[in-house]
């Protein structure tokens, strides 16, 4: 079971890290359309908000390294767990897949790496996950450990 986790985790990262070599418009394209989908919902739901949509762009955009990264997070917490690799590894590889990440914008065309990025919004995103799967696996061995 070990090694099918590695390989979800290893997939779920190459699938994450391809995002950054998208061009500037092809990113901008997946992004603007989902944007202009919220936009419309929330115009149609809360006139009064009068969200600007260059501002609902750039919290979708960081909304999508957030989410991403907290999944890698939750996958590699979980797959590095079985293997029982120590909790600064764990961190140390989000950190890395990170800024990685934001290094991959540099072959892509009109993008460039934002270390402000990195360290913000994808790592944190990654640490998130981490911690939260850490406390919800200890709840669970703590239940387990409370019915035997």
């Amino acid at each position: 079971m070990r090694k099918v986790w590695l390989a979800l985790s290893i997939a779920l990262s190459v699938f994450v890290l391809s995002f950054s070599l998208q061009s500037g418009e092809a990113s901008g394209e997946l992004s603007g359309s989902l944007t202009a989908s919220i936009h419309a919902f929330l115009t149609d739901w809360f006139p009064a908000w009068n969200l600007e949509l260059d501002t609902l762009h750039w919290l979708v955009r960081k909304a999508a390294h957030l989410g991403s990264y907290f999944v890698l997070g939750v996958a590699w917490s979980h797959t590095l767990g079985l293997y029982r690799i120590a909790l600064q590894w764990i961190v140390a590889l989000g950190v890395s897949l990170a800024i990685f990440g934001e290094l991959l914008q540099l072959l892509a065309q009109d993008r460039g790496p934002s270390l402000f990025d990195a360290l913000v919004f994808n790592a944190i995103g990654y640490l998130i996950g981490v911690l939260l799967f850490r406390f919800l696996r200890s709840r669970t061995v703590a239940k387990k450990q409370n019915v035997s």
